[in-house]
């Protein structure tokens, strides 16, 4: 009876030491996976640009949105300063948090 349960817990422990290795294959597999995905994403982002010859047209990359022409971007918000501290404005707050015309810090 002792040879059974000693039995019992052995292939207790293999069998989740072998589930816990598949477990972590399984994860690495999944971001190699997503790494190629990624890769191939972006040549065929890449392609896309080349081929249309996109030079002055928005391209969407996930949350990115680049401009190439220069003389229409320089009516973007990023170019503002904040008077009050000289620092740029993004999104209507300046680097150091402070919104358009205040010194807080």
């Amino acid at each position: 009876m002792e040879i059974q349960i000693i039995m019992f817990l052995l292939v207790t422990v293999i069998a989740l030491v072998l589930y816990k290795l598949t477990k972590k294959e399984d994860e690495a597999t999944k971001l190699a996976r997503l790494k190629k995905l990624k890769e191939k994403e972006e040549i065929n982002l890449y392609k896309s640009i080349k081929k249309n010859n996109r030079n002055n047209k928005y391209e969407y990359n996930q949350n990115v949105c680049c401009k190439n022409n220069f003389t229409d971007s320089v009516n973007i918000e990023q170019f503002e300063t904040n008077p009050a501290t000289g620092l740029y404005i993004c999104g209507g707050v300046d680097s150091m948090g402070n919104s358009y015309g205040y010194d807080n810090h």
